[in-house]
């Protein structure tokens, strides 16, 4: 799974010029427990359990382009570290509902187990999840871009009031 760092980092400098000038609304928070496994070699430290509940945050955003009126959503899911200032290293999982994520994305943040994956985004991204794009490209959109941006920026005090 990528950090949010790495989500950041991959993204080529068009996609984020053209991230800089979308605007961001953070929506929703949610809030989860999921059992997640054990590696075998960890287990004897957890009472030999195979799984062990682990809390996540999700961000839902609505991200729109600059003449657009629709916006787009995007979730990002994170694995929080609580020291504030070290939000780079924390594991995040994204999903955005644009066509450009879809077929440029999907399957590649899926490879890295990076793709914020619900029953309804299983349904909509389809055969994206399994075949690869006709073209190279990076795994986030410019909502993409744009929401972690906002995320990064405004995280001290996100997680704060969380």
């Amino acid at each position: 799974m990528l950090t949010l760092s790495d989500l950041l980092n991959s993204a080529e400098e068009g996609r984020r010029d053209k991230a800089n000038s979308c605007s961001v609304k953070l929506v929703e928070v949610f809030h989860t427990l999921e059992d997640k496994p054990i590696a075998d070699e960890f287990k004897s430290l957890f009472s030999n359990k195979s799984t062990l509940m682990t809390y996540f945050v999700t961000f839902k955003f609505e991200v729109t382009s600059v003449g657009s009126k629709k916006p787009h959503k995007v979730f990002i899911q994170v694995n929080p570290d609580f020291d504030l200032k070290y939000w780079e290293g924390n594991k995040a999982q994204i999903a955005c509902d644009c066509e450009d994520f879809k077929f440029h994305s999907v399957y590649f943040a899926k490879q890295y187990d990076s793709l914020f994956e619900t029953d309804r985004l299983k349904v909509t991204y389809s055969t994206a999840l399994t075949q690869p794009p006709k073209t190279a490209t990076t795994i986030v959109c410019k909502h993409c871009i744009a929401a972690l941006n906002y995320l990064v920026q405004n995280y001290q005090g996100i997680m704060k009031n969380i």
